[in-house]
């Protein structure tokens, strides 16, 4: 699949990561908590498969991790309705685990 059909495949499952993230309950669920690692890993999901395109990882990354910021603003957008809560925190902690460096190095060895 080429990285064009990736990234608009993955634009168009981000409203779905976003209802799944936020608005499903699991089992564990409290009401009014914030995203543990199960529900937010649907919203930063998207640059997890630049690791799929290793000939253009860099444009890979940067196409995916422009998809999964859109999927931050609309999840920025619904979280008055949303049954969890997307803390600025959590945004900024699995942005940086999904891009860490190790993850990064991991392309070129």
């Amino acid at each position: 699949m080429s990285l064009i059909t990736t990234s608009i495949l993955m634009l168009f499952l981000q409203p779905l990561f976003v209802y799944l993230a936020l608005f499903k309950e699991s089992d564990r669920s409290t009401p009014s908590r914030s995203l543990d690692n199960e529900d937010a890993m649907y919203l930063f999901i998207a640059p997890g498969l630049a690791v799929f395109y290793s000939d253009n990882f860099w444009q890979a990354l940067l196409y995916l991790g422009s998809v999964c910021l859109l999927g931050l603003m609309l999840a920025i957008i619904v979280k008055s309705k949303a049954k969890k809560r997307l803390t600025r925190d959590d945004a900024i902690g699995f942005t940086i685990a999904m891009n860490r460096p190790e993850f990064i190095g991991d392309q070129f060895v």
